[in-house]
């Protein structure tokens, strides 16, 4: 995000950040907190809140109350269309965006995966919220919106070189394409694995290949799509002897975030099934090789787009538990995975 862009976002009364690349949507919340942490009032002037759990009532409350010692407060609302499905929900929420005090900026987080619908692409949330894109073009003046969409592999070696950059770190090209065809176009899984490699090179040399090699081994997806074939057929056995394999070969942050990805692109796949579009045309739509889009096809007629969503809104469940420190990662994992062989 260049500084003209950072400027907006953080003189916005309401700070709309939607979109499936969740690395970059943290590093612009991240923009937003030297506001309301100075002076030690932090605790004070930001709340953190949860739109799946969080009440109309406790909502408002956040979004009213005066800074302490600051110009404004700061109210981070995560999945902040959860609970905004009927008109009725729908209207009451844009009444509290027209009523937001200018003492206070409101930061939406709405995670989101572009699908393909009658030949077009769309976003799967956004687009079921057509009354959320009416109230921002009316409200431009005081709402910033931003779309952040995951890089497609073929620019990850790009995105890698200016990350390290970024970090005030080098790394040879052939290391950052190496790094990328290790780990794909997940940011904030290369984004850690970075950070691990510049912690190893304690940044006095540049990162070469024989660290990437060494330090970052690659996603085995053939490990992923027969532990998923495991869990549609109930197998719970088979399902955690090769969780337990994944395990062995990757940090559990990186399995969690394999798994996560492959259900969305099964959500992907669903979508595009039922419209009758070819592998092929998947493949080049969730951004992999020919023969992952054939397996995807496979692998999504054992579940139906309802399944798929539990799934998935599950691991979100289990996301959050783990960044709160409510679960440790192997134990969310062990869980997720017998639960759903099991059902």
């Amino acid at each position: 995000m260049d500084e003209k862009t950072a400027e907006k976002l953080r003189s916005s009364n309401i700070a709309i950040l939607h979109g499936d690349d969740e690395f970059a949507i943290q590093q612009a919340v991240q923009l937003l907190l030297p506001s309301v942490q100075s002076g030690g009032m932090a605790e004070l002037n930001l709340s953190r809140l949860d739109g799946r759990s969080v009440t109309k009532n406790e909502l408002h409350n956040h979004l009213n109350l005066l800074p302490f010692g600051a110009e404004r407060r700061l109210v981070i609302l995560t999945y902040a269309l959860a609970q905004v499905k009927t008109k009725d929900e729908q209207e009451e929420f844009a009444k509290l965006l027209d009523s937001l005090p200018p003492t206070t900026q409101l930061v939406m987080l709405i995670s989101d995966s572009e699908i393909v619908d009658r030949g077009q692409k769309k976003w799967q949330v956004l687009s079921k919220h057509k009354w959320l894109s009416d109230w921002w073009a009316l409200n431009e003046e005081k709402t910033f919106i931003q779309h952040f969409r995951l890089p497609n592999p073929y620019e990850m070696t790009g995105w890698i070189l200016q990350e390290v950059q970024r970090l005030d770190g080098e790394i040879e090209s052939r290391a950052a394409a190496d790094l990328a065809n290790a780990l794909g176009n997940d940011t904030l899984l290369v984004s850690k694995e970075i950070e691990k490699l510049l912690i190893y090179t304690a940044r006095e040399r540049a990162i070469t290949p024989e660290d990437v090699r060494e330090l970052c081994s690659p996603i085995d997806r053939e490990d992923i799509f027969a532990m998923v074939d495991a869990i549609a057929s109930g197998n719970a056995k088979t399902a955690m002897r090769l969780l337990d394999i994944s395990l062995q070969k990757q940090p559990e942050p990186m399995v969690f975030a394999m798994i996560v990805g492959h259900f969305r692109q099964l959500i992907v796949a669903a979508e595009m099934v039922s419209e009758r579009l070819s592998a092929e045309e998947i493949a080049r739509e969730v951004r992999k090789p020919d023969f992952v889009g054939r397996k995807l096809v496979n692998q999504v007629r054992r579940f139906s787009l309802s399944e798929l969503d539990d799934i998935y809104q599950r691991l979100v469940l289990l996301d959050m538990q783990i960044k709160d420190n409510r679960m440790p990662p192997d134990l969310a994992l062990e869980l997720f995975v017998a639960e759903m062989a099991r059902k």
